[in-house]
């Protein structure tokens, strides 16, 4: 058990406030068979002087310093280097559970996954410190799914959630998929196509991570113009889906054409419309290219009339949709 290498990948950019605590959850792990891939993408405070200390105290630490490239860049340095038969990705801000690794670890090898899932928490104090591995490995915390149904679960973000990080991969998974070179939303663009390369993925029901929400955490920030890369990606994963697993076509669609709708309503209640009017154009043609009336015939009531709306007049649409309710 102990033979199988687990590579983590941690790309870091200016969190010395949150660093140590991050190494110290990683470093103290309960399995111990790890590749340290610390990758710091030329931050300007001292997370490089943390990381050297790191370095010179724990032989499975490789630190790799290069000009800041964006997130995506430094985890795909990462993913060229990884050495391990798993992997897996971490926020250099964020913490692991002291048996994270170990619990996933065991119950990825128990239930014969590909990719497994652990549950996450924003609040520290919901960390349970009597998890243990005894008590862990119960199959009644986990779900197992195959390629199609989990890739469902992942479009409507109710068993799996788009983020990298909380995960364990085999590496064979990984073939040529890396992440988008400038793109601020990247998961979207990579999660699902390790989902599409695997066979059994499952979820674990059981909170072994800790994600710090900040000002300066994607999940914690503003709306920014930059969340757009989504209609992208949502966009690419559309047409993706549409040819591999039909079944999925109208979930793939409706996660894009209510992606559309929600930027735009967020543009709509900027300060400055006419500085992102070419934005809200680019939403619609977007948007327009793949409305069809047939491809709504599995949609709800609420979510045809939602989205019809929009397609005719897009600058009511939050006072419609406010009518309808915001389930949808």
């Amino acid at each position: 058990m102990k033979d199988c290498l687990i590579s983590i990948i941690i790309p870091i950019y200016n969190t010395e406030k949150y660093l140590r605590e991050c190494l110290d959850s990683v470093t103290n792990q309960s399995y111990e068979n790890l590749d340290i891939i610390l990758i710091n993408d030329g931050s300007t405070d001292r997370s490089k002087d943390i990381c050297e200390e790191y370095v010179n105290k724990d032989k499975r630490i490789r630190l790799i310093n290069q000009e800041n490239m964006g997130a995506a860049m430094a985890k795909n340095t990462g993913l060229d280097l990884i050495k391990g038969n798993l992997f897996t990705i971490i926020d250099s801000d964020d913490i692991l559970h002291p048996h994270n690794l170990e619990i996933l670890y065991k119950n990825m090898i128990n239930i014969d996954a590909d990719i497994i899932e652990g549950n996450f928490t924003t609040t520290l104090d919901k960390f349970n410190n009597e998890l243990n591995i005894k008590n862990s490995i119960d199959k009644k915390n986990i779900k197992v799914f195959n390629t199609e149904k989990a890739l469902e679960e992942l479009i409507i973000s109710r068993k799996f959630h788009q983020t990298p990080w909380n995960k364990l991969y085999k590496t064979e998974l990984l073939k040529d998929i890396r992440f988008p070179d400038g793109k601020y939303i990247d998961d979207e663009y990579w999660t699902y196509k390790l989902f599409l390369n695997a066979k059994r993925i499952s979820t674990l029901d059981l909170i072994t991570y800790y994600y710090r929400q900040h000002d300066s955490s994607t999940m914690g920030k503003s709306y920014s113009v930059r969340r757009l890369d989504s209609i992208d990606a949502l966009y690419e994963r559309y047409l993706i889906i549409k040819e591999k697993f039909p079944n999925l076509e109208y979930l793939a669609l409706k996660s894009f054409l209510l992606c559309c709708i929600y930027n735009f309503q967020k543009l709509c209640m900027s300060r400055d419309l006419d500085k992102n009017k070419f934005y809200r154009e680019e939403i619609m043609i977007k948007f327009n290219c793949l409305i069809k009336e047939s491809a709504l015939s599995k949609f709800s009531t609420k979510e045809k009339v939602l989205i019809k709306s929009f397609y005719k007049t897009p600058y009511m649409t939050s006072k419609i949709r406010n009518t309808l309710g915001r389930g949808i």
